[in-house]
């Protein structure tokens, strides 16, 4: 889907997208812009016919038939990677790390990304697979964006 912003959206049909919403709008198109303009959104939920929000912490998508109320913010600038497990997966991957690295909720430590407080295990175990991502000593870890390309190329 493509509107007056700069991003591909993609509407997931079956999925839930594991997230936190924030800001809500009335219109779609404006939820969607809205997403584009803010370099950690993951994309948009609609909450009903009237209100949307956008979402950010995003950590996977949850399979669920019959959900067709998301859409999924590609910013993987079509980067092509063959070994991935899908073309979906690395729309995935970007939206988990948006700003590089780590994930929003992680910090890079030198080797891999640590959880910030609020990173519960839980979440930890939301994470996909190809992350690695594990709760130990009170924090989530997992591999970095870089590792999973490499890995992935």
């Amino acid at each position: 889907m493509k509107v007056d912003a700069y991003i591909d959206f993609y509407h997931l049909c079956g999925g839930d997208m594991l997230a936190k919403p924030y800001e809500s709008y009335s219109t779609l198109d404006d939820a969607l812009v809205a997403c584009d303009g803010n370099p950690t959104c993951a994309g948009v939920m609609e909450s009903s016919e009237t209100e949307f929000r956008i979402l950010r912490v995003f950590r996977n998508i949850k399979l669920v038939s019959g959900s067709y109320n998301y859409y999924l913010a590609d910013r993987s600038n079509g980067k092509s990677l063959p070994k991935a497990p899908s073309a979906t997966e690395i729309k995935v991957l970007f939206a988990i790390y948006p700003g590089g690295k780590c994930p929003s909720t992680m910090s890079f430590n030198g080797t891999t990304c640590i959880g910030k407080s609020g990173v519960t295990k839980e979440m930890c175990a939301q994470f996909p697979d190809y992350m690695n991502a594990t709760f130990k000593n009170n924090a989530c870890e997992a591999a970095t964006r870089d590792a999973i390309i490499e890995t992935w190329s």
